[in-house]
């Protein structure tokens, strides 16, 4: 299935960017457009001027429809719009109107043949939300509701318990050898079932971390059979 852009919303942390920047009113940044959260951020913590570029032509069509969005629409009708909250598709399309008078006559012609993707949320469009949302409902059953975490955590920590004893008793290893892993796997379904007292760290104070989950297993996964 060929997808539109690769990012419907950016990964990175703009007040990152923000902070080692530190850009002012008589500034000019240059960066990356993506799906143009952070060169639209970079403007709105105080950078006079933000040239966005990207290899993608698609990645800039979505930059100038977030910016036409913002200036069109109040901020709670800009995040419905573009997908961040629910809208039906009817609403969008009668928004996309008042939006298309921000786009230059090109973006509007662009946006138009895609209406579709427009009614549908435009950050869904991406490649990676793509991908995120077929995993959604699984991620959703194993984080979201405890009582199915508890499920897979109690038949991971009965599975581990009696590998551990099989081998234990095949090697000889004693009360210990057997000890170890089952308070392992205890410890496990404690972890999984058990928020601690903690609260939910909202998706955007999370600073990268699932460009990172996906650098990091992707590396993994491609070194592992190279070093065996």
């Amino acid at each position: 299935m060929k997808h539109l852009y690769n990012f419907g919303i950016s990964q990175e942390d703009e007040r990152t960017e923000a902070a080692a920047l530190e850009p002012g009113c008589d500034d000019r940044v240059l960066c990356v457009a993506s799906a143009g959260d952070m060169p639209l951020s970079l403007l709105a913590l105080g950078a006079g001027e933000v040239h966005a570029v990207d290899i993608d032509d698609s990645q800039l069509e979505l930059t100038r429809l977030k910016l036409a969005a913002v200036c069109a629409l109040s901020v709670g009708n800009a995040a419905r719009f573009l997908g961040f909250r629910s809208a039906t598709a009817q609403w969008r399309r009668e928004r996309f109107e008042d939006v298309a008078q921000q786009l230059t006559p090109d973006s509007a012609t662009f946006w138009r043949s895609r209406l579709k993707t427009v009614e549908n949320g435009a950050i869904w469009a991406g490649r990676f939300e793509r991908y995120v949302r077929r995993l959604a409902p699984l991620l959703l059953a194993l984080v979201g509701r405890r009582r199915v975490a508890a499920f897979f955590a109690s038949l991971a920590a009965i599975a581990l318990a009696v590998w551990a004893g099989f081998r234990a008793g095949s090697e000889g290893a004693g009360v210990f050898g057997l000890l170890v892993p089952t308070l392992a796997a205890l410890a496990f379904m404690v972890l999984m079932t058990g928020d601690f007292g903690l609260r939910p760290v909202p998706t955007n104070l999370w600073g990268g971390l699932m460009v990172t989950l996906v650098v990091a297993v992707s590396g993994i996964a491609a070194s592992l059979p190279l070093g065996v």
